[in-house]
């Protein structure tokens, strides 16, 4: 690693912002945000940018364990402009002495790039709490008694029909919505 990098990457692991300039608000998040913005404004160093769309990994082979503990991989938007910035993956000595390699987290990372998420969170529509298993919601710890990629407990490396039918809803609502966007230009157009 070299450049920008190599430096975000040490201020990471010491969990200093790399990119103050952007937004002070990044502060709060601190060393975190880093990997998504260096990958947003080094997206060059690793996507083709000839598709229409590239869904982005990088890797990190490390020395050690990073302070975040069990930290394997992650995958959000660049914190930028809310564009996806691809799958970020760690190895380390202490990670594949437990048996996790490069390949299983990177499957369940592009699992959260194509808006799957775990089955041990949720959102309750009626009130709007998109929760996390711990306090009142500890009892979400239960979805992951299910066959998923997603889930923490690893009964298989594959992603379930429940998976597949999520990602099914999801495109259906995408479709949806792009068939609208394309209603809305017909009756714009004086031809309509």
């Amino acid at each position: 690693m070299s450049g920008d990098w190599n430096r975000c990457y040490k201020q990471f692991v010491s969990d200093k912002v790399c990119y103050n300039d952007l937004d002070p608000g990044y502060a709060a998040f601190g060393g975190f945000v880093n990997m998504f913005l260096v990958a947003a404004r080094n997206h060059t160093s690793f996507l083709d940018g000839t598709p229409a769309y590239e869904a982005g990994l990088v890797n990190w082979s490390i020395g050690q364990k990073p302070k975040s503990p069990g930290l394997l991989g992650f995958a959000d938007d660049n914190w930028l402009n809310g564009t996806q910035s691809g799958v970020f993956s760690f190895v380390y000595p202490d990670a594949v002495a437990n048996g996790y390699g490069l390949t299983t987290t990177m499957i369940h990372e592009y699992g959260h790039h194509q808006s799957m998420s775990h089955p041990h969170d949720g959102l309750d529509p009626a009130s709007g709490l998109d929760f996390e298993p711990s306090g009142p919601t500890f009892f979400g710890w239960l979805g992951d008694e299910s066959n998923s990629m997603m889930s923490y407990i690893d009964l298989n490396w594959d992603f379930s029909q429940f998976d597949r039918d999520n990602m099914a809803r999801y495109l259906t609502a995408g479709y949806i919505n792009q068939a609208n966007a394309v209603l809305g230009m017909i009756y714009a157009s004086p031809r309509a």
